[in-house]
């Protein structure tokens, strides 16, 4: 089902309250950035052109990677165009290209990020081959400690965004992109790294980046 941007964004007006119900009791909060406050210094005007969407991992159903409440908190700081996605619920590789699509077409100053959590990653290159068929591109795409997409290695994987962000732990393998820098995460397990902390104070440098017009 095709979401309208108006319909997207309205699962995420009570979102803290959601992610709370999410996390419980136990859970630890989102690491607050030390970079935070550059992000929260930009205009509102221009952190209102910055699109990131978190595109969910199909395999993680329990949510215990914790990217809707990475999500919440980019939220927080005044990204209000933060989304979360989750391909069971809203849709495939071609709803989100057509979300993205639909912005662009309301507002062609935006500014996008795909981030793409474990198996994730493969509805953001899928997205980006969708979006390459109608001559369109991303800003930035971040892929978070995927093994998955390294297989891209050999398949190829679409080239139309300018700058690609590969967050993985220290000593695992990472895919082999053009226009990609690498930040390792120091964890042993997969599911911290989406809310480590090092992931967090990059998410939000990227975003910065993006509202800064870079």
């Amino acid at each position: 089902m095709i979401r309208s941007t108006k319909q997207m964004l309205s699962r995420f007006c009570g979102t803290c309250v959601v992610c709370a119900a999410i996390s419980g009791c136990v859970a630890a909060p989102i690491p607050t950035s030390r970079y935070a406050f550059q992000l929260e210094s930009r205009p509102a005007e221009s952190l209102d052109n910055v699109h990131v969407i978190f595109v969910e991992s199909n395999a993680d159903i329990a949510h215990a990677g914790r990217i809707e409440e990475v999500c919440c908190y980019m939220r927080e700081m005044g990204l209000r165009n933060a989304v979360y996605f989750e391909p069971f619920v809203d849709g495939g590789s071609c709803d989100l290209a057509q979300y993205v699509r639909s912005v662009r077409a309301e507002n062609p100053a935006a500014r996008f990020m795909l981030v793409g959590w474990s198996i994730g990653t493969v509805c953001v290159k899928n997205t980006l081959t969708e979006l390459d068929a109608h001559g369109e591109s991303i800003d930035t795409i971040v892929y978070l400690d995927s093994s998955t997409i390294i297989l891209s290695d050999f398949t190829g994987h679409p080239e139309n965004y300018d700058r690609a962000v590969l967050i993985y732990r220290r000593g695992f393998p990472m895919p082999s992109l053009p226009r990609s820098v690498s930040r390792c995460v120091d964890e042993i397990f997969h599911l911290p790294v989406g809310h480590n902390e090092r992931t967090i104070d990059q998410l939000v440098l990227e975003a910065t980046r993006l509202a800064d017009g870079q």
